[in-house]
C-alpha cells in the first residue's frame, strides 16, 4: 500500500464522513483508516444528525459504523 511505501503517518479527511452524498467513498475510508492503524483526523461538518432529512429512510447500521468511524486511530 502506498500509505506504508511513502511512510505516510498522519493523514487529514475533510468531509467524508459527514453528509450522505457518496455512500463508496467513507466505506473506503474507514477500510484504509482501519486496515493501516493510520492516524486520522476528521473535519467534519454539516453532519447528517445535523439534518432532518438525512434521517429518513437511513440505515442506523450504516450510520454508526461509518459517520464518522469509531476507530482507535481516529481523532474527530
Amino acid at each position: 500500500m502506498l500509505i506504508a511505501y511513502y511512510e505516510i503517518e498522519l493523514i487529514v479527511v475533510r468531509n467524508v464522513f459527514a453528509l450522505l452524498m457518496n455512500i463508496a467513498l467513507p466505506i473506503a475510508a474507514y477500510q484504509v483508516v482501519k486496515e493501516t492503524g493510520i492516524c486520522t483526523i476528521l473535519h467534519e461538518h454539516d453532519c447528517y444528525w445535523e439534518r432532518k432529512k438525512y434521517l429518513i429512510n437511513c440505515d442506523p447500521e450504516l450510520l454508526g459504523k461509518y459517520y464518522p468511524p469509531k476507530l482507535f486511530s481516529v481523532q474527530h
